[in-house]
């Protein structure tokens, strides 16, 4: 298999992926689907109580954007807003994988 039919195949498995598995969340003024994956769920004490944080990893198709994502950028997801704190490095054209937070404004 050449180079070229590997990346092809790869970029086909995560539109399928995001199809699939995929949530929609409101990012720069669109709805788009991405796959969302948990990586770190906090309590935190809060007036009132306790309320859950957590940080959560994004991959957002690469198609769906004209730009990709920068750090501080909000996106909505179940009515809460969330902001991108970190780009991970990408492992294909096809996506944009990025670590967010709850917070942020939009």
């Amino acid at each position: 298999m050449t180079a070229a039919a590997i990346s092809a195949f790869r970029n086909q498995s995560i539109r399928v992926a995001n199809s699939a598995h995929g949530v929609e969340v409101g990012f720069r003024g669109q709805t788009l689907r991405v796959v969302l994956a948990p990586i770190a769920i906090s309590l935190d004490l809060a007036t009132g109580g306790l309320t859950q944080g957590g940080q959560f990893r994004a991959h957002l198709l690469a198609a769906d954007l004209a730009t990709p994502p920068q750090r501080g950028e909000a996106l909505t997801y179940r009515g809460r807003s969330y902001t991108i704190k970190d780009i991970a490095e990408p492992t294909s054209e096809a996506e944009h994988i990025v670590t967010i937070a709850p917070g942020g404004k939009l």
